[in-house]
């Protein structure tokens, strides 16, 4: 009982970390091509149905930490959703990383 304990009290606490970290990154939509010029940016286009996009989003996530404190932003759009902004990106598969 005292292991399940633990265990459920550190799936807990790994959530909220994870979850404060995963807030560093920006939900970015087609207003991106707005803003895009504004400053620097380091996007991820990503599809919500792509393996490699979900391996990928607890090391983006720790991007988005490390880089928080600096002049970059770190976000990600759902080319599914916004179709427009893989196509001004010129994106081919997923998933594609913009500087």
């Amino acid at each position: 009982m005292v292991i399940i304990t633990k265990l459920m009290f550190i799936a807990v606490i790994y959530g909220i970390f994870t979850s404060v970290i995963a807030s560093r990154v920006l939900e970015l939509s087609d207003r991106f091509l707005d803003i895009h010029k504004d400053g620097q940016w380091l996007v991820m286009m990503y599809a919500p149905w792509c393996a490699h996009c979900k391996r990928l989003e607890p090391i983006w996530a720790h991007v988005a930490q490390y880089l928080h404190a600096t002049s970059i932003r770190v976000g990600r759009v759902d080319c599914t959703r916004f179709t427009n902004v893989a196509h001004a990106f010129k994106v081919k598969g997923f998933p594609t990383i913009i500087l």
